[in-house]
């Protein structure tokens, strides 16, 4: 599997779907699908914390059947000039992460070196072709999640 085919999560889907204000709990379900292929996730976020404790994102999700709930730490880092951003922790790799992938090895979402997966580009013309006659990408079905409820 190249990475390209992995389900992938980013923080700037979560700004997007509006997730992260201070001082709240949001939730937002997020759907994609690829050819015949359905995947949700229900992501809550948790800006509510005292100072000191760094915001939480929770994953809910199935894997084979079986539900998986996932916990996050967002991690701040620091910009020289002011300023900064959020990244993820691999749980994996303790990498820092703007975007996860899921791992059907780990079931859970990882960063990219944690998966171990190509680029589709490093490979063959002969497996990118076989690669790109099925459908390969996942696509969001909705770019502004809506909200659900508590």
């Amino acid at each position: 599997m190249v990475l390209e085919q992995y389900l992938t999560v980013s923080l700037s889907d979560f700004k997007q779907a509006g997730l992260f204000k201070p001082g709240k709990r949001e939730k937002a379900l997020f759907e994609w699908k690829r050819g015949e292929d359905y995947a949700s996730i229900t992501a809550v976020t948790d800006d509510t914390g005292a100072e000191g404790f760094p915001p939480l994102v929770f994953l809910s999700y199935y894997s084979d059947g079986e539900p998986v709930e996932q916990g996050l730490t967002l991690y701040w880092h620091n910009l020289y000039n002011g300023g900064g951003f959020y990244y993820f922790g691999c749980p994996v790799s303790g990498l820092a992460c703007e975007k996860l992938y899921y791992s059907p090895e780990h079931r859970l979402f990882v960063g990219r070196v944690a998966t171990g997966a190509p680029y589709l580009k490093n490979l063959r013309a002969a497996e990118i072709a076989a690669i790109k006659a099925a459908p390969y990408r996942w696509r969001i079905l909705n770019r502004e999640p809506r909200a659900v409820e508590f």
